[in-house]
């Protein structure tokens, strides 16, 4: 049987960030690069950031897809969105483009 992944924990919706090393004693030899383990931790949460919004992407595509589907369609195309079902695959491939430019109104709002 297969084990299961541990949820994340997570602080108000976030994940939670991980504890600290512990200081160096007084004394002792610090052999640690303090700018090394700094950027590493920093790697590591923008990481796990991904990580988790990777899960939410694959959540709202599942849902784009289970909607597509009730609603009998393969596609979807308004307003630079475009959805579409993979024939012979159960995938969906999405894509947003930004609305197109009015040249007119850009001339007309640099002229005024």
């Amino acid at each position: 049987m297969a084990k299961r992944a541990k949820a994340p924990k997570t602080v108000n919706g976030r994940p939670a960030r991980k504890p600290q090393k512990q200081r160096p004693l007084p004394g002792m030899e610090d052999r640690a690069n303090r700018e090394l383990e700094e950027i590493a931790l920093a790697y590591a949460d923008v990481r796990d950031r991904r990580v988790a919004l990777l899960a939410e992407e694959v959540t709202l595509k599942q849902r784009a897809f289970a909607t597509l589907k009730r609603l009998g369609r393969q596609t979807y195309h308004r307003d630079g969105i475009d959805m579409a079902i993979v024939p012979g695959e159960e995938t969906l491939k999405v894509k947003v483009s930004p609305p197109p430019v009015d040249a007119q109104a850009v001339i007309d709002e640099a002229t005024s």
